[in-house]
């Protein structure tokens, strides 16, 4: 069971980076900074509806290239928060929590609860939930993307536009045409952010394959999955097939019997395919693919598209080619 969690968000900048300090993350706050009538002594900001998950300044600027108040997005973090619930049932099963990016580094809570950090604005990260979930949950997830002020040692510093040492390893808001500086980094959560809920066990990562071509007659498939699991469960049956995107033919299975701890569990499969069809780029040929599936007994499954290829260099007196 999935649930993309895209809309109903809101978002608030700290403008004194206080909310870690007075743990705004906590649902309930802290007693010692409420008011007679139960709020907050503390608020950095109103709160603010956002339509949906994307960069800060693309939605809440009237212009986001050239508006005034553009360097402000970065200079205080930003906090988002997400009201839901849960039935009982969802309660008592196995949650992970994924972020499909999140620009720059960013903290996630989940009902007072510190889940963990994370740093990158193109890789996912997720976050394992069992027992956290509650009837009514609050997710809350601070975000900031600094400003890049330093320059070069011999540069001066009022050039920015055209000289800024990145701190991030991440691309610019815009690549300075005299008329932003370099120094904007774009802020906020984008893509998908989603709740699985299982009740055994979860493939909880696309699948990894790595393809070794010997010389074009045979494919050494290697696909390696995590599986996560509520229990420890034994005499698992781990099944794997390749098969071809064109016909639907099954090139080749494997099977293995495994067993899950508790907790995380890496399975390595190996197969192959027999005088594969090679991928072209669009100039050279066609782009036929292939799909490794992957399932454990009836609990979980997954799939990963992949293509097989060669890269060679030829080089002589003539010519230089890469084919």
């Amino acid at each position: 069971m999935k649930k993309i969690f895209s809309e109903n968000w809101k978002v608030m900048q700290d403008t004194f980076d206080l909310g870690e300090k007075y743990e705004f993350y906590k649902a309930e706050g802290r007693t010692d900074i409420l008011n007679s009538e139960g709020g907050y002594n503390f608020q950095p900001n109103e709160w603010e509806e956002i339509p949906m998950l994307g960069h800060l300044q693309l939605m809440l600027l009237a212009d986001p290239h050239y508006d005034r108040c553009i360097r402000q997005f970065n200079a205080a973090p930003w906090w988002y928060r997400l009201d839901f619930t849960a039935t009982e049932a969802e309660i008592a099963m196995g949650g992970l929590l994924r972020f499909e990016h999140a620009d720059y580094y960013c903290k996630v809570w989940l009902n007072g609860t510190f889940l963990g950090a994370h740093e990158g604005y193109s890789t996912p990260f997720s976050f394992r939930v069992d027992g956290l979930l509650r009837q009514e949950n609050v997710l809350m997830v601070k975000v900031w993307s600094p400003n890049d002020y330093d320059v070069a040692a011999d540069e001066k510093t009022d050039p920015r536009f055209l000289m800024a040492i990145r701190n991030m390893m991440k691309g610019t808001y815009e690549h300075g045409d005299s008329l932003i500086h370099r120094d904007r980094n774009p802020v906020g959560l984008y893509g998908e952010v989603s709740l699985t809920l299982f009740e055994n066990a979860l493939i909880s990562e696309r699948p990894q394959v790595d393809v070794n071509l010997r010389e074009q007659r045979n494919a050494q498939i290697g696909v390696r999955v995590r599986v996560l699991a509520t229990d420890a469960r034994k005499d698992a049956v781990c099944r794997l097939v390749l098969r071809s995107l064109d016909d639907g033919f099954a090139v080749d299975t494997a099977e293995m019997h495994v067993s899950l701890n508790a907790g995380e569990t890496e399975i390595c499969m190996n197969a192959a395919i027999e005088s594969p069809r090679l991928w072209y780029t669009w100039d050279r040929g066609a782009q036929p693919l292939y799909r490794a599936e992957i399932s454990i007994d009836s609990m979980c499954q997954t799939s990963a598209v992949f293509g097989v290829r060669r890269v060679e260099l030829e080089r002589t007196e003539q010519t230089t080619a890469f084919h």
